[in-house]
């Protein structure tokens, strides 16, 4: 978890499945680099992150232990972090994307940034109470993003962008790594933290 209390606004990283691994950690560093602080929620509580080709496993681990309802736990972290920022913006990946997407129904948050989160189809009910940006690949083995989008695309707050690739396009560490996906989804996000800031 890093932290600055000396800025103005406060990014939430949510990783994936398989724990702080050095994907997390570059993008941590980017954003504190840009001038956030920046918090990263430890799903596995320490434990060492999973490689990637113990996919199944980091998979299972997750279901198991740990389940989307941990997002309950993080709206007692965003409570304590609230007070110190004048604006906060969830950045989550995979099932961090889902975790973000259910925090951004607390109003605790600014902004929420969900990097090809499959699993928020199950949350379809979820109404953000701040501006969201969903970031989806247009290759999902077990979903068509196109169908998520019109369940969810009117909401309110909420905006859907797909970009050509696959799930974790963005992480430089693994096969599915899109160089140029990659770059348009971080000029997305970093047009919409600036918006975020001018805002606020």
């Amino acid at each position: 978890m890093i932290q600055n209390h000396n800025v103005n606004t406060a990014v939430v990283v949510f990783h994936e499945i398989y724990g702080i691994n050095e994907h997390i950690l570059e993008v941590c560093q980017q954003y504190r680099n840009r001038g956030y602080a920046v918090y990263c929620p430890d799903l596995l509580d320490g434990a060492e992150a999973f490689p990637y080709s113990r996919q199944p496993e980091a998979y299972e681990h997750f279901k198991r232990n740990i389940g989307f309802d941990v997002y309950k736990n993080y709206v007692r972290l965003l409570s304590e972090v609230r007070p110190k920022y004048r604006s906060i913006v969830l950045v989550g990946y995979s099932v961090g994307a889902t975790i973000a997407w259910r925090c951004s129904a607390t109003g605790l948050c600014d902004g929420m940034v969900g990097y090809y989160g499959s699993r928020i189809r199950d949350y379809s009910e979820v109404e953000p109470k701040c501006t969201s940006l969903l970031i989806f690949a247009e290759n999902e083995p077990s979903f068509d993003p196109c169908d998520l989008a019109l369940a969810i695309g009117k909401k309110k707050n909420t905006s859907i962008v797909t970009l050509s690739g696959h799930h974790g396009f963005c992480d430089r560490f693994t096969a599915n790594y899109n160089p140029s996906s990659a770059a348009k989804a971080q000029l997305l996000t970093d047009e919409f933290l600036a918006g975020i800031k001018i805002g606020s």
